[in-house]
């Protein structure tokens, strides 16, 4: 048996999350599974070609409606940027092998939804 520690791919729970590495391998010795990361953003959301056109449109209008989604596409974008900084952090500390999950677009998570994070994982 191995703990699984689930975490997000945000500063404050991994930092929790080196902490609790270290507490359970060197004080309690426990062994440590797989470093579970959830709601991690579209890798889509990464891509350097929507990087460039965000900058590129910064500080200009297109008309309310694609501005909102312009506005929307720049935060994913940064969301994404952060977690491949922190994911890439928590490969060096705790150095666990990782599994990804992605962000759903839902806040209903049923049978369905279930379904596909169970086949992501075990993939």
């Amino acid at each position: 048996a191995a703990l699984c520690i689930v975490t997000l791919a945000e500063e404050l729970p991994a930092r929790e999350t080196v902490i609790l590495a270290r507490v359970v391998r060197d004080s309690l010795r426990i062994p440590l599974g797989p470093l579970i990361v959830n709601a991690v953003p579209p890798a889509a959301a990464g891509h350097p070609e929507l990087r460039s056109v965000l900058g590129r449109l910064a500080g200009q209008s297109a008309g309310p409606a694609l501005d909102s989604t312009l506005a929307g596409a720049a935060i994913l974008a940064a969301r994404r940027s952060d977690a491949e900084r922190i994911i890439e952090s928590l490969s060096r500390d705790p150095a666990l092998p990782t599994i990804q999950l992605p962000r759903l677009p839902t806040n209903d998570i049923g049978p369905a939804e279930v379904e596909q994070l169970s086949r992501l994982f075990g993939a």
